[in-house]
């Protein structure tokens, strides 16, 4: 009965401890007018813009360089380094231009002998159509997806 009475009272003392700077979440914080302020500041300034600008230019840059397909769907691979997947995806021109915009899952380097390294521990060999790849480096190997 002691040691139970001990617990109580070591744990009830480590939670006054820990919330001694607590505040009630319901009890509206007089900063949060100032923050939602300078995050609208920020976002007008020329640098933001600047920085919409530069996600546009990238995806411009973007080039599908490896494309793999299978009745899993399809993944491509960009001369950016990054891997982005389709799952459940028809190999069709659509999903294939899709996959550009959507978020990387992986990053890639092509190592000696066109192995590609996907986050540093896993290998691909891309090597023709009968092995699922549509594209090797910017290469078809079969004719591009139609719609």
């Amino acid at each position: 009965m002691a040691i139970i009475l001990k617990s109580l009272l070591i744990n009830f003392a480590l939670v006054a401890i820990s919330c001694s700077g607590c505040t009630s979440s319901d009890e509206p914080k007089r900063n949060d007018h100032k923050k939602v302020e300078l995050i609208t500041q920020q976002k007008n300034t020329p640098g933001h813009l600047n920085n919409r600008k530069k996600n546009t230019d990238s995806l411009e840059n973007k080039k599908l360089r490896y494309l793999y397909f299978a009745n899993g769907g399809i993944i491509g691979y960009y001369n950016d380094g990054t891997v982005v997947g389709c799952p459940r995806c028809d190999f069709n021109a659509s999903n294939v231009a899709a996959m550009m915009h959507k978020k990387p899952h992986a990053k890639y380097t092509v190592e000696p002998g066109g192995i590609l390294l996907i986050n540093g521990t896993d290998q691909e060999v891309p090597m023709s159509e009968a092995d699922g790849w549509a594209m090797v480096d910017y290469k078809w190997h079969i004719n591009p997806p139609k719609n």
